[in-house]
């Protein structure tokens, strides 16, 4: 059977997932916006067979719908669909939040039973190009199990990897997601705050430390999370870290926090390595858990 296929919210990743499907050959019908004009844009870029509709005059034809909207409009959309005709027994409903679980659409179990969530692990930039980040990645998959099979039969054709999770753990899930993607980024930007209170333009320091984050993303890819761990704390410099803390408190204390974070975190990710001086890191951890105590004193 091939699916016909239908788009609500016209956003980075609604048109991308539309392109995406529509350059490997699925049936992309239609396509919905609350702004017209975001739906025409992304019904154009789908080609001529791929049409706007308002959300009340959604083609009957419909075998799977995409709900690519904000975490906190699902509900609203799903009410919305559970008046309107096209829903019958044989659409999928599925979401594409990475936070919520498909019971957020149970408003459509009248419907319809196959309701579900289905999450890229991926990030868009909103680039013209962002569809091509959604071949060869992984998808999460929660919901009602036939559901789920004709959306994996559909992800195969983006060479797309399946993986199903419990809607008990979408929030865990999530988070993971998020210190991956989201928290790197503002770990980047703290980055080059640090190289901006030094001189460098936020241009010129993101050149500079790019290659830095991309090789130890690939040291990760390669090695493990605790032997791709490289620094002051893996080597258990004591003193540097010391500095560090000593200089954020001088120059940028609103960082102090995060890197204390952050040093916690790598310390019990490295401390039981074989190459590790234990004696030291456990100094370094007894100097980041006093500076800890010191700020949650000050600010409370």
């Amino acid at each position: 059977m091939e699916e016909k296929i239908g788009i609500i919210g016209a956003g980075r990743l609604g048109s991308g997932l539309a392109r995406a499907l529509r350059e490997v050959g699925c049936s992309v019908v239609a396509v919905c916006d609350k702004e017209e004009a975001k739906g025409q844009t992304c019904a154009g870029l789908c080609g001529e067979n791929t049409k706007y509709y308002p959300i009340e005059d959604l083609p009957e034809e419909l075998t799977i719908l995409f709900l690519t909207v904000p975490d906190d409009t699902l509900p609203v959309v799903a009410r919305q669909l559970a008046l309107i005709k096209p829903i019958t027994g044989h659409t999928i409903i599925a979401h594409t939040s990475g936070a919520l679980a498909s019971d957020v659409l149970s408003d459509l179990l009248p419907r319809t039973e196959l309701i579900a969530s289905m999450h890229p692990v991926q990030t868009l930039s909103g680039s013209e190009n962002d569809w091509k980040r959604l071949f060869g990645i992984y998808f999460s998959l929660e919901g009602n199990p036939i559901a789920l099979q004709r959306l994996q039969q559909l992800l195969q054709k983006l060479n797309g990897q399946v993986f199903t999770i419990d809607k008990k753990d979408k929030g865990l899930y999530h988070l993971g997601c998020v210190f991956a993607s989201n928290y790197l980024v503002a770990v980047f930007a703290a980055a080059t705050q640090i190289f901006q209170r030094i001189g460098f333009p936020e241009k010129k320091a993101s050149k500079i430390l790019e290659p830095l984050m991309m090789a130890s993303a690939n040291n990760v890819r390669q090695t493990g999370t605790a032997r791709a761990a490289t620094g002051p704390i893996t080597r258990g410099d004591v003193g540097t870290v010391s500095r560090h803390i000593e200089e954020l408190q001088r120059n940028l204390p609103e960082l102090l926090p995060s890197y204390l974070a952050l040093g916690q975190q790598l310390t019990d990710l490295v401390k039981d390595l074989p190459t590790t001086n234990q004696e030291r890191v456990h100094e370094i951890q007894e100097l980041i858990s006093q500076k800890q105590k010191e700020l949650f004193h000050q600010t409370s």
